[in-house]
């Protein structure tokens, strides 16, 4: 099996779609599948996360994968875009329209919630809908291979890691800025990201390198870890990553009444109300919830245990992967059944080569040309081309 996933800015950038990249390298080679990494327009990108000028044969390819609004399908490949935005982060752009009409552009979708974002993306897809009961489903996890034992430092302390978007959209709060004020002012939270993110904040650690695994061992030192929804999550219905970094950390979590997480991590996590407006309430439920961690070891590592089974059994990246291709063949026969033409009545292409003599360039055009019209499975096509009768010998011999 051989996948495709598109790098959204090749040009060297460490970010946490690079880092999904390198968890995923590590869980396709785990099942035997190979991952290929590309630029949206078909061009290999390096172990550096480099555009090189090297083109990839897509035709080898079962599918492809797109993780970002910015990507849109440019590739003759089946597409399947992860659906991991909440709406209201996308809806805060100028460029929204072109964003939602760039995940129109995929074939298929890899849906993980219930909610806001999967009925989100039914109104954008309300021009050409599709069937998306029985949809696979795609997170932002790791390989099974890359957790740790769960145990309890001597030292507890909170792990957060964030780059609080919020605040570098206009007008816009950043998350539990009071919260985290709180906890800072305690010592009672490690706090890791962009410097620039926690200017001010006395216990901030620095920044985490994006290779795919550190962030497991630094969890795995704090012994607990905070996973807390933004706004637009917690109403989406979306959860945040660091449901599967804490649990694969082999640590305790955390977490606000985030429906996801209540729903498929149950009794293993531990929960504080959601409120946003009062961060005092949310601050002494987290101490409350330390103060039995301390009191309680046996008990918060089984819950530990636990949740690192749920992730492994659930959401390990092999476990998603292996679910996403047996489930190929059913998927394309639906998005077949939703967007292909069933007529098979006779069509005639037309084209016209405008030139008495084929250069390299009108070579090109017509190779992709004809390559296309014979691609086409669903109507009878007859090609007829117009061109100087000299050129007859060479164009026939292109088409057989």
């Amino acid at each position: 099996m051989n996948i495709g996933i598109i790098c959204t800015w090749p040009w060297g950038v460490k970010n946490a779609e690079s880092e999904v990249i390198l968890r995923m390298q590590t869980a396709c080679n785990n099942i035997g599948a190979n991952l290929f990494c590309i630029t949206k327009e078909g061009f290999i990108v390096d172990e550096n996360f480099s555009k090189t000028t090297q083109k990839f044969d897509v035709n080898t390819l079962d599918f492809l994968i797109t993780m970002h609004y910015e990507d849109f399908k440019m590739l003759d490949c089946f597409t399947y875009h992860a659906l991991w935005n909440p709406p209201k982060i996308t809806l805060q752009y100028s460029l929204y329209p072109l964003y939602m009409k760039n995940i129109a552009t995929n074939d298929d979708f890899l849906i993980y919630d219930k909610g806001g974002m999967s009925n989100h993306l039914k109104s954008i897809l309300i021009d050409n809908p599709r069937n998306l009961d029985g949809a696979s489903s795609l997170t932002a996890s790791f390989s099974y291979t890359d957790a740790i034992e769960p145990e309890l430092p001597k030292d507890i302390k909170l792990f957060y890691c964030g780059v609080n978007w919020e605040r570098y959209i206009k007008n816009a709060e950043s998350r539990h800025t009071g919260l985290f004020k709180l906890l800072d002012e305690q010592d009672n939270v490690n706090l890791y990201g962009p410097e620039h993110s926690w200017d001010g904040y006395n216990n901030y650690k620095g920044s985490i390198p994006f290779d795919g695994t550190t962030i497991l061992k630094e969890i795995h030192k704090c012994g607990v870890g905070l996973a807390l929804s933004s706004d637009y999550h917690y109403r989406a219905g979306a959860a945040t990553n660091r449901i599967y970094e804490i649990s694969a950390a082999g640590c305790i979590t955390i977490s606000d009444t985030n429906s996801f997480i209540m729903e498929n991590f149950g009794d293993s996590v531990l929960y504080i109300d959601y409120d946003k407006k009062d961060y005092k309430k949310m601050y002494e439920q987290i101490n409350n919830h330390l103060s039995w961690i301390k009191n309680n070891p046996e008990a918060a590592l089984e819950k530990a245990k636990k949740a690192q089974e749920i992730f492994k059994t659930k959401f390990s990246l092999e476990k998603q992967l292996t679910d996403i291709i047996n489930n190929h063949e059913n998927r394309k026969q639906v998005v077949a059944e939703a967007l292909y033409s069933k007529e098979n009545t006779n069509t005639l292409a037309i084209l016209f080569l405008d030139t008495d003599k084929i250069k390299e360039k009108d070579s090109e055009k017509l190779n992709n040309s004809i390559n296309n019209i014979k691609k086409q499975i669903d109507k009878n096509i007859t090609l007829a081309i117009c061109c100087d009768n000299s050129q007859y010998d060479i164009i026939k011999s292109k088409i057989e």
